[in-house]
């Protein structure tokens, strides 16, 4: 196995132990004890804290080998030089890695809560973040089973343009809030549910991933159109990544809208699944098919 799968591994290892970490060693956020400086609201820290650093060294993983792919290529056969995304394989990782820093960041922000004293983290919030984890591992591995089965990839030129790059980044970052807010609505939304403890005000982890992943998904549009216009004098040539990309902006700015605090008296609880998993599903297929970009 090439060294680049066995980094992809160990970060979809480490993502898988911090979801786990993150069910067992979740709080209690309406308990007078989390609200103390004791041991107990100690241990209850660290377990907000280990599964953040596992997150954040997956997604180093996922990086170091995506970094490996461009100077090594994985193969002697493919030039070094090019941006991932030129396979499914390298598509997919970097939705994984793109799941992985919005997780991350959503983590630390639990962490901070916690150490400034506003609670532990509920358990149903940690169960949606635990359910994130878990799915990007399934994406590493995803990824891993299409490395190991394609075939070394053709040197494209295109690939080599760092507008290509930052687009594929962009997207990555954009489209990894959808993972979190499938896995949010699927555990099931209800209003007062994200709060971290008496008196603090806390956003579901869906729509805050939503929140923090929109901007990006907005800047991968621009540059995909900016890319298209060096490469081919169009803004728009209608391939399939694009059009996926569109549907999962369309649906990131619907479900902004609807899974806001007014959600329950908008949309139910069926419809914000089911609008969630079609997202995922568009941010997938978005994934898998970067390489027609380059054709």
């Amino acid at each position: 196995m090439r060294l680049d799968l066995w980094l992809w591994l160990a970060g979809g290892t480490l993502a898988l132990i911090a979801g786990v970490l993150l069910l067992l060693r979740r709080t209690d956020a309406t308990s007078p004890r989390a609200q103390l400086r004791s041991p107990v609201s100690l241990a209850a820290g660290w377990g907000l804290w280990a599964p953040l650093a596992l997150a954040c060294g997956g997604l180093a993983c996922l990086v170091a080998g995506l970094v490996w792919r461009i100077l090594a290529g994985g193969s002697r056969l493919w030039p070094p030089g090019p941006w991932p995304g030129s396979t499914a394989a390298d598509g997919v990782a970097m939705l994984a890695g793109g799941t992985l820093a919005i997780l991350s960041w959503i983590l630390l922000s639990d962490a901070r809560r916690a150490k400034a004293g506003a609670g532990g983290l509920d358990r149903d919030r940690a169960v949606a973040e635990a359910l994130a984890l878990l799915g990007s591992c399934l994406l590493v591995l995803l990824a891993i089973g299409a490395a190991w089965l394609s075939p070394p990839p053709a040197p494209f030129p295109q690939a080599r343009s760092w507008l290509f790059g930052l687009r594929v980044v962009a997207a990555s970052l954009g489209l990894g809030a959808w993972l979190p807010a499938f896995a949010d609505a699927g555990w099931g939304l209800r209003r007062g549910k994200g709060s971290s403890g008496p008196g603090t005000m806390c956003p579901p982890p869906g729509p805050q991933a939503m929140r923090t992943a929109y901007p990006w998904l907005t800047m991968a549009w621009i540059l995909g159109a900016i890319w298209s216009l060096a490469m081919v004098a169009a803004p728009w040539r209608g391939q399939a990544p694009d059009t996926w990309l569109m549907v999962a902006w369309l649906l990131g700015g619907i479900y902004l809208v609807a899974g806001g605090d007014a959600r329950p008296t908008l949309i139910p609880q069926w419809a914000l699944i089911l609008l969630t998993a079609c997202g995922t599903a568009a941010a997938v297929m978005q994934a898998w098919l970067t390489p027609l970009l380059l054709s």
